[in-house]
């Protein structure tokens, strides 16, 4: 008897419910939240809107459902209703409570523009507006070497040189700050663990450098060679959690191209908004270094002398090669001119600057500084110089290198 009695109650009760319109009202009220936040979405990924808005959208609406099944319990049956004293008491405590949540969840969290203006002045002191990306939403990234798993040695230079083009490629963007395996901060690290200019590194070390160093994410991978094509294996993880992101498969016979398709998707990959991504200068990474294999192999040789064995001297062999093959060569004149420098060759190396300079506009913005900065001082331009330095870090607050040669100008300035 009881248990009928049970039945009849539950049957009532969800009869109820639907003359009230409860479950319509909920299920319209979760699809109109759907829709807020598939257009939210839209607008985050072609314009300039932080996408914690979207975090910060979900919470809210998902939060304020109590109260929308109060009103729609007790204002849903056709006719005129009277406010009852469980809604003017549980509407307040849900809106205090979604707004407590709100400001405990995102409080100091950017909701706004992924970017902010601001007004430079370049060395010919000629000003302009530029949008920079805001601290938060720089992605910070470390690119390990590249195992050669191809069983043909005579391609163990593209360990290097595969970390080397992305890393130059992703440094076009000033969403992203990057360190490679060359950079002294990881290389150290990796002579402590033993592993020298060996590639084949555990993960979990690659893990632990990256999280020593605060980046956020760390890319890595291998390679091999089937029927004369580059095939290319890339995993990316976040670094404080240990998961992982991504892993793709390249493969090609232009080893530059496919640099630039690891580069694309890494961006897609790290959610890189649409918009910044069709906006953002993206020249091919042949453009940026050369489009000749055998000289991009003599850089790659040359900057391992110099990065993993501290040999200027035989360097400089490498890079002449390789300016040679390719005269157009930015980065190899670049190095030449480290190389002259450290082996006490100042003529030679004021022309390898110049000759930088002359072909500078292949290189990304971010080491153009670096160039320019060097260059007016070896050519004694102070007021250039001091002007590169303050753009610099105006433009790339979060490069080291700028702020610590521009403390450096200061001290100096401050020592006269």
């Amino acid at each position: 008897m009881s248990s009928d009695l049970d039945k009849d109650k539950k049957v009532t009760f969800i009869k109820d419910l639907f003359e009230r319109r409860f479950p319509q009202i909920i299920l319209i009220y979760l699809g109109v939240c759907w829709t807020i936040l598939e257009f939210l979405g839209w607008i985050i990924d072609r314009y300039m809107i932080s996408p914690l808005l979207i975090d910060f959208s979900f919470i809210t609406l998902i939060s304020l459902i109590p109260t929308v099944g109060m009103l729609a319990y007790f204002h849903g049956r056709p006719g005129r209703d009277k406010w009852t004293k469980t809604e003017k008491v549980g509407i307040p405590v849900n809106l205090i409570f979604s707004v407590a949540l709100l400001v405990i969840i995102f409080s100091g969290k950017e909701l706004g523009s992924t970017t902010t203006s601001i007004v430079v002045e370049d060395e010919m002191g000629q000003k302009s507006e530029r949008e920079i990306p805001k601290g938060k939403f720089r992605k910070r990234l470390a690119i390990f070497f590249f195992e050669n798993k191809s069983g043909d040695s005579d391609f163990d230079w593209l360990q290097y040189a595969i970390m080397t083009g992305c890393h130059l490629d992703l440094d076009q963007d000033p969403f992203f700050s990057v360190y490679s395996a060359y950079d002294n901060l990881i290389y150290q690290r990796i002579l402590k663990a033993g592993f020298g200019n060996n590639v084949g590194m555990p993960m979990s070390l690659e893990k632990k450098i990256a999280k020593d160093i605060q980046r956020e994410y760390f890319l890595g991978g291998f390679f091999s060679i089937e029927n004369d094509t580059f095939v290319i294996n890339t995993y990316l993880y976040d670094t404080i959690r240990g998961k992982l992101i991504s892993e793709h498969v390249f493969k090609g016979k232009n080893i530059f191209s496919l640099m630039d398709e690891i580069s694309l998707e890494l961006k897609h990959d790290l959610k890189v908004p649409f918009w910044h991504i069709k906006e953002v200068e993206d020249l091919p990474v042949s453009e940026l270094l050369t489009n000749s294999m055998l000289a991009y192999k003599e850089f790659i040789k040359g900057s391992n002398l110099v990065y993993l064995y501290n040999d200027y001297e035989n360097s400089i062999d490498c890079f002449e090669k390789a300016v040679k093959e390719d005269p157009t060569f930015a980065m190899s004149y670049w190095g030449l001119y480290y190389s002259y420098i450290n082996t006490n060759q100042p003529q030679k190396s004021l022309k390898a600057i110049q000759s930088t300079i002359q072909y500078i506009y292949k290189l990304p913005e971010s080491l153009q500084f670096g160039v320019k900065e060097e260059y007016y001082l070896v050519t004694e331009k102070p007021e250039k110089h001091f002007a590169i330095l303050k753009m610099w870090v105006k433009l790339y607050p979060r490069d080291i290198r700028g702020h610590f040669r521009l403390a450096a100008e200061y001290l100096k300035k401050k020592s006269t």
